[in-house]
């Protein structure tokens, strides 16, 4: 063994020196749990690819990035990062590729969190509970394995965080790239631009500085004003996208009451006769053709999308605890025990394994049949292993409350005066919170909504319960980053 080893060491290429090989060959095995993890995250993922090949494109969104990837134009409900990111892979000509490219970058993810972790002082065995989440949440799994914008957007908000939190202060030049990954994150999902306010809040806090906020928030800003020109240009307003109006509709109108608001003509085809008990959910207002919004006899287009938001800004103003009852009902069951579907929500089985073509087509009620280049080969013995997996292995409701509540509990911990430890666990929990609850604000209920949230929460909780054990133990202050030597620092 040890003269194939050398052997090995030896065989190295000659840009690889041979002491760099020793150094990665010590802190793999600093590492070695971790490793072990990772290996296994991987396994999973090479039996999801081999299970559906070459990817899930059973849902309308798929349909939809790919067709924006072959036109590269402004598309008014998706923006344009994830076809973007379609449109760099497509030389490869198969959708295997995408989905491998996406299990990949989620993988590097986990190490890089993992990482930030032990960086911090946090010991391997917590480092690694921090980052299982987003290594084994069989959600995370299919929609990584789905033609689906959610791995890049998890990781250009990760890269976003690590270039932040990496040094003590962040360098001129990591302040501009985590202000173009979040503008790219913003590209990926609208989603993403709240969480700016929340980085210049951290950076405030931090004191990094008026030239490495000012970086942040110009790089941030430069790709979305960019791309609103370009969307100007091509749709006629400058926006990110012509359908915020269509998701508030959807939102408010299952329990809209039209009665005393005063509403402009127009709109007044937009109430429903239906008692509000009777109604279905947001999917149905803001999606079907039947819907009250394609009574307006106006095209689809910008006009349409302002009239829609004006009316929901209408209802929220006048039914203000009706609103806050839907996104606070919505909060609660993405905290509660559990994987269920509620008489208004969008349907949990679109996000679930099935073990054929067919049984995917029923779970999207027929939405998308999807043609024949893109028959999916279900090799049903995985899948139904992956079925089994998923009824146990996906980050459960009440612990993603409790990592928030840790998270935000530890960061709040202590005196006045907030520590590099306090603000970074206060940093990636409230970013995880923010990204579930402004998607809660217009969106139907959907459990892929959780997957960014699990994804930072797990990190945050473990910052923030760290810092109350050591608390708990009798610190006085608070607690200090601890340093790995050298050699086994990631």
């Amino acid at each position: 063994m040890p003269e194939v080893a050398e052997r090995a060491r030896t065989a190295l290429p000659a840009w690889l020196p041979k002491g760099r090989f020793s150094r990665a060959r010590a802190l793999v095995r600093s590492h070695r749990p971790f490793v072990f993890v990772l290996a296994a995250a991987t396994a999973i993922r090479v039996v999801v690819m081999i299970a559906y090949r070459p990817a899930l494109p059973f849902f309308p969104d798929a349909q939809a990035y790919r067709a924006i990837a072959k036109s590269l134009t402004p598309d008014p409900v998706r923006p344009i990062a994830y076809p973007l990111f379609l449109r760099m892979l497509s030389p490869f000509r198969s959708l295997a590729v995408a989905a491998g490219v996406q299990h990949l970058l989620i993988l590097l993810v986990a190490v890089g969190l993992y990482a930030l972790l032990r960086r911090r002082g946090v010991g391997a065995a917590p480092a690694i509970v921090g980052v299982c989440p987003l290594l084994f949440d069989a959600y995370q799994l299919n929609v990584e394995h789905s033609i689906m914008a959610e791995a890049l957007f998890e990781s250009l908000i990760v890269a976003a965080l690590l270039l932040v939190l990496w040094r003590e202060r962040p360098s001129l030049l990591a302040s501009i790239g985590a202000g173009l990954a979040l503008g790219a994150a913003s590209l990926t999902r609208t989603v993403g631009i709240p969480l700016i306010f929340v980085f210049v809040i951290y950076a405030f806090v931090r004191r990094f500085g008026a030239k490495r906020v000012a970086a942040l928030l110009l790089a941030f800003a430069i790709p979305l004003v960019a791309y609103g020109f370009w969307y100007r240009s091509v749709r006629g307003t400058f926006a990110l996208e012509s359908f915020d109006g269509y998701w508030f509709y959807g939102r408010v109108a299952p329990f809209a009451d039209c009665t005393g608001v005063q509403l402009p003509q127009n709109e007044r085809v937009l109430c429903e006769a239906i008692p509000p008990g009777m109604r279905t959910g947001p999917d149905f207002y803001t999606w079907d053709r039947k819907s009250p919004a394609h009574r307006l006899g106006m095209n689809d287009g910008p006009q349409k999308n302002a009239v829609l938001a004006d009316f929901a800004r209408r209802i929220i103003f006048h039914q203000p605890g009706a609103y806050v009852a839907a996104i606070g009902g919505d909060l609660l069951h993405y905290f509660a025990p559990g994987r269920w579907r509620g008489p208004r929500d969008g349907l949990v089985i679109s996000w679930q394994f099935q073990n054929s073509n067919q049984a995917y087509i029923e779970a999207t009620s027929g939405a998308y049949q999807p043609p024949a280049d893109e028959h999916v080969t279900v090799v049903r013995s995985l899948a139904n292993a992956l079925i089994l997996y998923q009824h146990v292995a996906y980050t459960w409701g009440p612990l993603l409350l409790f990592g928030i509540v840790i998270g935000v509990g530890g960061g709040l911990a202590g005196a006045a005066g907030i520590s590099r430890l306090r603000a970074d666990a206060l940093l990636l929990t409230i970013s995880g919170f923010m990204l579930l609850f402004v998607t809660t604000l217009s969106t139907a209920f959907g459990y892929r909504y959780t997957l960014p949230a699990n994804m930072l929460v797990g990190p945050g909780a473990v910052l923030g319960g760290s810092i109350l054990l050591q608390r708990l133990r009798g610190h006085a202050g608070p607690p200090t980053e601890k340093r790995a030597p050298a050699r086994r620092a990631l």
